[in-house]
């Protein structure tokens, strides 16, 4: 089972995919590296002009970055990882 986390930054979110099994662990990681760990139906906002994603791999599984300069794009990556993951 994966835990999702969602945090809000100044100029973004950070999303925490977290597990302590190790096969869920390498499936999350495999998924970030290929851009696709979240669930998009659609346009991905993580994939829009101007965002700025950054995946980073812990021990427990991915850390996903989306920033951006832009204040409306920020508020609309916020609400978006927060529909997605349920938060």
């Amino acid at each position: 089972k994966a835990i999702k986390e969602v945090k809000n930054l100044d100029n973004g979110v950070r999303v925490l995919f977290a597990t302590n099994c190790d096969d869920t662990a390498k499936q999350l990681v495999k998924a970030a590296k290929a851009g696709q760990i979240f669930d998009c139906k659609g346009q991905c906002p993580t994939k829009a002009k101007g965002v700025v994603r950054e995946a980073k791999v812990t021990k427990d599984g991915v850390v996903v970055t989306a920033t951006s300069k832009d204040a409306e794009m920020v508020k609309h990556l916020q609400k978006s990882a927060k529909e997605m993951m349920g938060a």
